[in-house]
């Protein structure tokens, strides 16, 4: 069989991929792609631009490290922050939702996390409880498999569908035709650094 000519050898990649036994390749998660990527890089030692992760490399911005420098200074290390989230940053997330997507939201329902899969399980929680008939959570993919796990380890059902089959009109309409089913109490798109770059 011919191999295409490609940066790294298709036939390592495809001896390695065969090895995981994940067929097709893009049904691998995130940490077995992780593992794939680094198997591949240990055998050619060619180095990949890592994303997989939502780890770019790239530098913090300045503006960031010094806010983190002041918080630090004030004693924010020292103390546990309120339940519902610190005031600054409920306003700027609110401010950024308005900015990014053009949607008001007030800050009290801004709910800041340590990443998505604190914020899920902590939704999950809440909102999965919040009506008797509806126990489940209809997941927008690419996602985080590890957050249909959550749902799973919470006795709560889930469905999902793949964003990539559904855009524009589509995408409302299989939104809706899901809605109208009754079951979901929550809706997660926590999309994994889009790798595919899809919209």
């Amino acid at each position: 069989m011919n191999m295409k000519t490609t940066p790294i050898p298709s036939e390592v990649v495809n001896e390695v991929i065969d090895a995981f036994g994940i067929h097709p390749a893009g049904k691998a998660t995130i940490r077995e792609l992780v593992k794939i990527v680094n198997d591949i890089e240990g055998i050619t030692g060619e180095e990949y631009i890592r994303m997989e992760m939502g780890v770019p490399g790239l530098d913090p911005t300045f503006v960031g490290i010094e806010a983190e420098m002041i918080a630090l200074r004030q004693g924010v290390a020292s103390k546990y922050p309120n339940i519902e989230g610190i005031a600054p940053l409920k306003k700027e997330a609110a401010r950024f939702v308005k900015m990014f997507m053009d949607v008001d939201v007030e800050p009290m329902h801004c709910i800041p996390t340590v990443g998505s899969m604190m914020g899920g399980m902590a939704s999950f929680m809440v909102v999965n409880r919040s009506d008797k008939d509806r126990t489940g959570t209809l997941f927008l993919d690419p996602g985080f498999p590890v957050q249909k796990q959550q749902c799973l380890v919470l006795g709560h059902e889930f469905g999902s569908f793949d964003l990539y089959d559904y855009r524009g009109g589509k995408l409302r309409q299989k939104m809706e035709e899901e809605i109208e089913k009754g079951h979901y109490s929550s809706i997660l798109y926590s999309n994994p650094n889009n790798p595919s770059w899809i919209c």
